[in-house]
């Protein structure tokens, strides 16, 4: 039987005494099971072991990765804001487009209407 991977996506912990964020290992000295990916670089190296993990943290381009990672997960927190804002606006306009579609078609179904032809029988003639 296959089994589905879950791999997660390691963020370093901020620390409010510094006002920084930190490394933390997220997987546990010998376990198993636990799959995690960093994004400090574009590789998708994916990590199973506390150790691995460890020696990452090393690396320099980690090392700026999370220095800097307000400033970097900001400018994706705005983007990812700015999306749910414009699907909104869309959602909006779309309500409206459906609104005024069907207020043009009561329009043209009042202007096609012709009432029936009226006509007089007198009885007494």
């Amino acid at each position: 039987m296959n089994q589905i991977m879950t791999v997660n996506v390691y963020r370093p912990e901020y620390n409010p005494e510094t006002k920084q964020y930190e490394d933390y290992n997220p997987i546990p000295a010998r376990a198993k099971g636990f799959h995690y990916r960093c994004l400090c670089t574009h590789v998708h190296k994916t990590f199973t072991k506390s150790s691995e993990f460890t020696s990452h943290f090393k690396a320099k381009s980690h090392k700026d990765y999370v220095t800097h990672y307000e400033s970097n997960t900001k400018d994706l927190t705005d983007a990812h804001d700015r999306i749910k804002q414009l699907q909104i606006k869309l959602e909006l306009k779309h309500q409206q487009v459906l609104r005024l579609e069907k207020e043009l078609n009561l329009t043209k179904a009042l202007h096609s209407y012709k009432p029936p032809v009226s006509c007089s029988i007198s009885l007494l003639d």
